[in-house]
């Protein structure tokens, strides 16, 4: 979490904090919403899989069908999560929690279609920031941390795909203006530590042409 907060000069905000509520007030602002936390999938209705947060005030689950009524703007949504791209298949595509996102109004989301291992995700996000703050596009960057990921891993397992290739990208593929005056620095980066729970939310505000 502080790597990625380094890297696009964000302030983490970490545990009872981390609330549902907190991205509700600050979500519809966002230019980017980074979210590595845990879920919770319902197998018998997809509209209530569940992105899990800080228990600190009132709910603490944000379903799936909560985030269809959410009013985003953001470029894009980065759900580094388990399963945040899978659900149940429907006549127009798959009911997941990326879907939500892209109707909610991301341009871009970052998904995951499996259990995705922690540690070997968080070194992947970080080389995906990396990259995407050199000015690549979101598809290269994720093409190129996962290259990176290869390159430097340590052990021969690790290499399994099962480790690495789990998330994909979906929507806009347009890199990230970064500079300013089109970018500004975050309005705050949000994170539980809870047991079993990490949350990280990055949310930036939204990009502004100079006046």
């Amino acid at each position: 979490m502080f790597s990625i907060s380094q890297l696009v000069e964000g302030h983490p905000v970490l545990g009872e904090e981390a609330t549902k509520q907190a991205l509700l007030e600050h979500s519809n602002q966002a230019s980017i919403i980074h979210l590595a936390t845990h879920t919770e999938l319902d197998k018998l209705n997809p509209m209530l899989n569940k992105i899990l947060f800080s228990k600190n005030e009132g709910s603490h689950e944000l379903t799936t069908s909560e985030i269809y009524g959410l009013n985003l703007q953001a470029d894009m949504a980065v759900l580094s999560a388990c399963n945040t791209g899978t659900g149940v298949f429907k006549g127009d595509g798959v009911m997941s929690m990326s879907r939500a996102f892209t109707y909610a109004g991301t341009s871009s989301t970052l998904m995951s279609l499996w259990k995705v291992p922690d540690q070997q995700t968080s070194e992947l996000m970080i080389l995906f920031y990396e990259y995407l703050t050199q000015g690549q596009s979101k598809s290269e960057a994720l093409q190129n941390a996962k290259l990176s990921y290869l390159e430097n891993v340590q052990f021969d397992e690790l290499a399994h795909p099962f480790y690495w290739a789990g998330f994909v990208l979906s929507g806009d593929d347009a890199p990230i203006n970064f500079s300013p005056p089109f970018w500004k620095k975050p309005a705050f980066i949000i994170g539980a530590a809870l047991v079993l729970l990490a949350l990280l939310m990055i949310v930036f505000k939204r990009k502004k042409n100079a006046s």
